[in-house]
Order: C-alpha cells, then sequence, then structure tokens
C-alpha cells in the first residue's frame, strides 16, 4: 500500500508543466517611439525603442489568463481599457510610470485567434480604438520590428486624440500583459490525489516510528 501510495504521488508531480504561453506578434512598420511620448525613456529601459500601429497580436487555442497592468497614463479624460472580466478607466489625468495590477481575463476554452476584438480602449474626449486601429499601438523592441515573434508579454498603448498633431503620442494608457495558461481540471484532481497519497504515506511512517520507539514495561 505504501509503495502504491508513493508512485501515484510521484506520478502525479512528475507531470509535465502545462506549455508556457506564447503571443505570436506580427509587426510591419514600426517607427522609433514618439519623442512626444511621457514615458519614452521608460519604454526603452524596457528595450521598447519603436511603436507600431499595425501589428497583430495571435493566441493560441486553450485556457489562459491575461494579466494587465498600467505602467503610465498621460490622458486629461477619464481614458478607459476593457477586456474579458476587465473594465478599468484612469481617472487623474496622469499617472507616473510604474507598475500597477488592473486586472485579469480568464480565457477559457479561447478558440484561437487574433486577441484584437477583446483589446479596446475608449475615452469621454477622444475616439476610440482597438488593435489596428491607429489610436492602438504595440510597443516592440527594435529586434521584433519588421517581423514575427513569440512571447507571454506585450505591451500596448492609447492615443485618445490621434488626430492631434500634439498628442500623436500613444502615452495616454500604457498596458503590460502577461499571458499565462490555466491548467486543466484533471492536472488539478491528479496533483491534490498525489499530494494526498504522499500525506497518507509519510503518516503511516510516523506511526510506525513511534510504536518502535515505545517500551512495553509490563
Amino acid at each position: 500500500m505504501k509503495k502504491l501510495a508513493v508512485l501515484a504521488a510521484a506520478a502525479a508531480l512528475a507531470m509535465p508543466a502545462a506549455a508556457s504561453a506564447q503571443v505570436v506578434i506580427t509587426a510591419g512598420s514600426a517607427p522609433a517611439v514618439s519623442a512626444l511620448n511621457d514615458f519614452k525613456t521608460q519604454l526603452a529601459g524596457l528595450g521598447l525603442t519603436q511603436m507600431s500601429t499595425n501589428a497583430t497580436l495571435d493566441l493560441d487555442a486553450g485556457n489562459w489568463a491575461i494579466t494587465y497592468y498600467l505602467l503610465g497614463s498621460e490622458s486629461g479624460f477619464n481614458d478607459t481599457f476593457t477586456a474579458p472580466d476587465v473594465n478599468f478607466t484612469e481617472t487623474t489625468g496622469y499617472s507616473p510610470w510604474g507598475e500597477s495590477f488592473i486586472g485579469v481575463s480568464s480565457l477559457v476554452g479561447w478558440a484561437g485567434g487574433s486577441l484584437g476584438p477583446i483589446l479596446n480602449f475608449s475615452s469621454v474626449g477622444g475616439a476610440p480604438a482597438s488593435l489596428g486601429n491607429t489610436g492602438f499601438g504595440v510597443f516592440l523592441s527594435a529586434a521584433q520590428a519588421g517581423s514575427e515573434t513569440t512571447n507571454s508579454t506585450f505591451y500596448f498603448g492609447y492615443d485618445d486624440q490621434i488626430t492631434n498633431p500634439d498628442d500623436d503620442n500613444h502615452d495616454d494608457l500604457i498596458i503590460k500583459a502577461v499571458v499565462s495558461p490555466i491548467p486543466e481540471p484533471s492536472t488539478w484532481g491528479l496533483m491534490i490525489l498525489g499530494f494526498g497519497a504522499l500525506g497518507m504515506a509519510m503518516r503511516g511512517s510516523r506511526r510506525r516510528e513511534t510504536s518502535i520507539g515505545k517500551i512495553n514495561f509490563a
């Protein structure tokens, strides 16, 4: 029985981890981040020196979680970012650079394809934007510009007044997104079974050690 318990635990714990999520980022022309972008220096510190308004973001089919963080905001309007399970509005007019949690999209049963339809910006004083619109910019490294790359993290920004030459900078909302796999229910079940079996084996071992250590004075 002990051997079976240990084997069950070992089998569960030895299961291969779920594959890491990879977003396929395809970028055409990607000029340098605008000098008018208030966070140009901070973006460069992340290796993001280019920006594309025609990039595509594609995610394979599966169960995924996308975690969003606000990195900075320079907008005089109440700009809003929406995604599944997420509705965030920046109301202060200016948020200094720094990673701040926004929310998580749970994409269970994601059929695969473009993330464009689920990532959207809007503003009380400007035009809405989604992936593929000029108001939606994807920040890239020089190596990513003009090529197809894969990554589990991507960065994008919103320009709420794209027709204003003094505001064409995509820094009204800058967001970091991190994609990670959601384990299948069967995976969790096997892991719980394995830990339970391991616990039973350890308890049995402790009982035997205790009984051996007892001395009978009868």
